[in-house]
């Protein structure tokens, strides 16, 4: 796809994918592929602009939607509350020592 040519193109590269809509499976594809943030076409530019320089400075965001997919009641609870594999799978992803960021 589009992000793996990105990569062998310019393997250091912090690519961001602004997308359409929040859908939690294309986040997950995004992270599972190595993008440095997933962002709502629709979000606040203000929003955009701060999320963009996070992901400069190296931090990775996702969308505060992320929160309001799992009830807002925090990840742990979620995860403790059968949360269905991909939230558990989106979680994976972020724990290795990597800094992120929600945005609202």
């Amino acid at each position: 796809g589009l992000v793996a040519t990105c990569r062998e193109e310019m393997p250091g590269a912090r690519i961001v994918v602004v997308s359409d809509q929040f859908d939690l499976k294309t986040m997950i594809d995004c992270l599972y592929f190595g993008v440095a943030g997933y962002i709502v076409k629709s979000t606040k530019s203000v929003r955009m602009i701060a999320a963009l320089r996070l992901v400069a400075l190296g931090e990775r965001v996702v969308p505060s939607a992320f929160v309001d997919k799992i009830g807002g009641s925090g990840i742990e609870q979620a995860l403790n509350a059968d949360a269905d594999q991909e939230i558990e799978d989106v979680y994976a992803m972020l724990q290795p020592g990597v800094p992120v960021m929600l945005y609202a």
